[in-house]
């Protein structure tokens, strides 16, 4: 099994991903669902608990494919859903886009930095904050951070990177 340091980002821009993440979201509904592991079970994964020693584990995975429908992703133990959707919404990225639906099979490091783990962070926030709602609480709401990250079920770092995003991207 290969792992995503052996994989090519696809070298797509934000807004790509973006596009991508959108017709996934229409696709699978996954945003009138609260809880992200219905969707990671329905498309034939397995979610795995870890206690937090392994979870923070340098070493450690974030997820393994296998197979189209034959995928496991690791969360921590007791965490809350909101960090829980943020993982799974990445794992959907890595399921989808790198793996092609399973077809390539990888593992994916979890404390790695490169830019397959940068379009994965950027699919989690298509999915969990779409571009155009996200403006709109912005400029119409003038909602602080912290109103954001209710609004949309996110930690509160995660609003203040997709301000910046869509700030750099002249949508803000």
């Amino acid at each position: 099994m290969s792992t995503l340091k052996n994989i090519e980002p696809l070298g797509l821009s934000y807004q790509d991903i973006q596009q991508i993440a959108e017709k996934i979201a229409q696709k699978t509904k996954v945003r009138e669902i609260e809880d992200y592991s219905m969707l990671i079970s329905g498309l034939g994964g397995k979610i795995v608990y870890e206690e937090h020693s392994a979870w923070e584990n340098p070493a450690a995975v974030s997820q393994r494919i296998f197979a189209p429908s034959e995928f496991e992703v690791f969360l921590p133990k007791n965490a809350s859903i909101t960090l829980n959707n943020v993982v799974l919404a990445s794992a959907l990225a890595y399921y989808f886009l790198h793996s092609l639906e399973g077809k390539v099979p990888m593992s994916i490091p979890r404390f790695e930095k490169n830019h397959a783990h940068l379009e994965g962070l950027w699919f989690s926030l298509a999915l969990l904050m779409p571009d155009a709602q996200f403006a709109f609480s912005c400029k119409n709401a003038k909602s602080t951070d912290e109103q954001l990250a209710k609004i949309f079920k996110v930690p509160q770092e995660l609003v203040a990177l997709k301000r910046k995003i869509l700030t750099q991207n002249h949508i803000l």
